[in-house]
């Protein structure tokens, strides 16, 4: 009897997607190419870039104030390979500050976000989709 219930229970609730909180791309072109794509990707869907050199590009979301401090959103690509291919390693980190500035907590945007974290992780897959889609996991694509 418990096992029918056990079986009723776990058919009763959904299936959660995979947690994935940074997306691995591969471009073949050499890396001073592939900082250009990722920062055209990144241009294309609403990701504004604030730092660019020869292996990082990031985006600085700006903060937003929130209750007692603020919250800041970055996604970073950092690139690195040989001459012919390059690995790109794309992540989000959303930060939350007191108004005094000390941090209270960092936390990695994910596939499983929601709110402006959420709307972070749907442009880092746009531009990521851009880049390499078949490296992007169907994890990543779907909104649990």
């Amino acid at each position: 009897m418990l096992a029918l219930i056990a079986m009723v229970c776990a058919g009763a609730l959904p299936a959660r997607a995979q947690k994935i909180d940074s997306l691995a791309l591969r471009l073949h072109m050499p890396r001073d190419k592939s900082v250009d794509a990722v920062v055209a990707a990144f241009a294309q869907s609403g990701l504004t870039v604030t730092n660019t050199t020869t292996s990082l590009v990031e985006s600085d979301q700006g903060s937003l104030p929130t209750f007692g401090g603020k919250t800041q959103r970055i996604v970073r690509a950092v690139l690195f390979g040989a001459d012919s291919t390059t690995t790109v390693v794309m992540t989000g980190d959303e930060i939350r500050m007191n108004d005094d500035g000390s941090l209270l907590r960092r936390l990695r945007i994910d596939n499983r976000a929601g709110g402006n974290g959420g709307k972070v992780w749907k442009r880092m897959v746009a531009a990521a989709l851009m880049l390499d889609s078949a490296s992007v996991p169907e994890a990543a694509r779907e909104k649990p």
